[in-house]
């Protein structure tokens, strides 16, 4: 997520160290809980801990990163449960609660 974050966004001059850096927000929100750092999280992730007023949010909206995460499948046939999932998806279509994504400036020039 930090590397989304800098792509889009300058940080202040401020001496941030990148690691340690997971692919599993859990293991990041429990390190945060035990005092080893910040991370950018799913809000869903840890309501409860916002809530409870054991984790607070660092910054403001600024810091916030909106995010796109999309349904996938193979072609090919799937199990019967992946099957009525996705069944399940295309008769529930769900309206885009999205936000306008921030585009990298990189590259360009």
């Amino acid at each position: 997520m930090a590397r989304c974050f800098c792509d889009h966004r300058p940080l202040p001059d401020v001496p941030l160290n990148k690691r340690p850096s997971s692919h599993l927000a859990k293991l990041l929100a429990t390190m945060v809980q035990a005092g080893r750092g910040m991370a950018w999280l799913p809000e869903s992730l840890i309501a409860d801990q916002l809530a409870s007023g054991e984790l607070v949010k660092a910054g403001g909206a600024g810091w916030e990163i909106p995010i796109d995460i999309h349904v996938f499948r193979p072609r090919s046939r799937l199990t019967p449960a992946a099957e009525a999932f996705w069944k399940h998806v295309q008769e529930h279509p769900r309206p885009s609660t999205a936000r306008k994504p921030v585009r990298s400036r990189r590259g360009r020039g």
